[in-house]
């Protein structure tokens, strides 16, 4: 199962609450972490903005690759 959308039933069945903090400004850049915890098991890996950052890029890279960006 791929979901390729957040729909409210995908958000009732396996996301218990998220927490937004506030943003902050890294290397001239705003970052702001979202905690998700999923039902039964909790927030599966915090990362951090460097981590987003670098993820992000590889799934940029990716859609362009593939054609879809």
């Amino acid at each position: 199962m791929e979901p390729t959308e957040l729909t409210a039933e995908l958000l009732n069945e396996f996301i218990d609450k998220i927490y937004v903090h506030e943003s902050r400004w890294f290397e001239g850049k705003r970052a702001q972490i979202i905690d998700i915890h999923y039902k039964g098991v909790g927030v599966l890996k915090e990362i951090s903005p460097e981590e987003m950052e670098e993820q992000f890029k590889e799934h940029y890279l990716n859609k362009r690759k593939n054609g879809i960006a």
